[in-house]
């Protein structure tokens, strides 16, 4: 009989563990196959718009084509521009065809995007976000897609690029990921809004468990009680304080918290105090928040990055040597390692 390697058995029971933590924390209508292998979602938002979620989801999507398969999804309905990054024009068919019921396929909306092993999905820049809570149909067609990306397709990983903002669909969509990248400017409005936006994840989270626990109501009273009153010395703590309650419940949540990873990356930094925001923001986030946190590092202000999209091409095409490409190396290893722990 062959003998089982007991350290890959510990690092599979891991990642099996990760994944049903990961599960617990998304929307209650997503039906997953426990089965099904997925592709590595990774998912880059930040709250606020402008602060570069596009040229890192793009270039990053490119610099992981180079070793895998891998499908860029621009999930930022009414301002889409990640096909502007490829140069390439909005097809005919869109995910808001999806949005809108039309019937068409996952697939039927992917695209080439002109790199070796990626392909692109976009979304149209004329859908009204009003439109979105009657469209529940529609985004479970995204959704999907999204889940079923390896199966049938063969797609290793799916990196989607997020609107600005806390709709509900955008933090459904970042609860979704593997890992979630934010991505933040070296500024106060920046830093304000990913707070912003790492408090409506955190109260998505609990109300996502709550109703895949069939606790809804009780899901609310905690949330309620967290954030407009009990939460002040942190949000973290004042969740623990609550297990005595409802320890079903309040261990949900912490196995919703464990089973992504979120890691932050300083964008457009010009000196050396920029770059310990990412840093900062991970042990604040982790601390205060009680997510599973980590930086992946920071990028350099670095023109390039407007000329290469004044050409309408990636910056690692135009300018693989410059600062920005050679940081977004190092980001891309932290996250592989990050993604390797998942």
């Amino acid at each position: 009989m062959k003998q089982l390697d007991p350290v890959h058995s510990i690092r599979n029971a891991f990642h099996r563990e990760f994944w049903r933590h990961w599960c617990v924390a998304l929307p209650n209508w997503i039906d997953l196959d426990v089965a099904m292998p997925l592709p590595t979602i990774i998912a880059v938002g930040g709250g606020k718009g402008g602060v570069g979620k596009s040229v890192i989801s793009a270039n990053l999507a490119g610099k992981m084509a180079r070793n895998s398969k891998v499908l860029a999804v621009d999930l930022d309905i009414g301002g889409a521009n990640l096909h502007t990054y490829f140069g390439i024009k909005t097809p005919k068919l869109t995910s808001s065809d999806l949005l809108l019921g039309s019937r068409v396929d996952f697939h039927d909306i992917s695209v080439p995007s002109g790199i070796p092993n990626l392909d692109i999905v976009c979304a149209g820049q004329d859908f009204g976000l009003d439109r979105l809570n009657s469209r529940a149909a529609g985004l479970n067609q995204i959704w999907a897609g999204i889940l079923e990306a390896k199966t049938k397709f063969g797609y290793d990983y799916v990196v989607l690029d997020l609107g600005a903002g806390t709709a509900s669909h955008t933090i459904d969509f970042f609860l979704g990921a593997h890992v979630g990248i934010m991505s933040v400017l070296p500024e106060p409005t920046s830093i304000e809004n990913a707070y912003s936006f790492l408090r409506a994840l955190l109260w998505r989270m609990i109300h996502n468990v709550g109703a895949r626990m069939g606790e809804e109501s009780l899901a609310h009273s905690f949330a309620e009680r967290i954030f407009n009153g009990e939460g002040h010395g942190g949000y973290s703590q004042a969740l623990l304080k609550l297990k005595e309650e409802s320890p079903r419940l309040v261990n949900g949540v912490l196995a919703g918290l464990s089973g992504r990873r979120l890691g932050f990356v300083a964008n457009q930094i010009r000196g050396q105090s920029d770059i310990e925001i990412a840093q900062s923001m991970a042990s604040i986030s982790k601390d205060f928040f009680g997510f599973n946190t980590l930086s992946l590092g920071y990028l350099n202000y670095d023109d390039s990055a407007w000329k290469a999209l004044r050409n309408r091409r990636l910056l690692i095409q135009d300018f693989p040597h410059c600062l920005f490409s050679r940081r977004l190396d190092e980001v891309l290893i932290r996250l592989q390692n990050a993604v390797r722990m998942s």
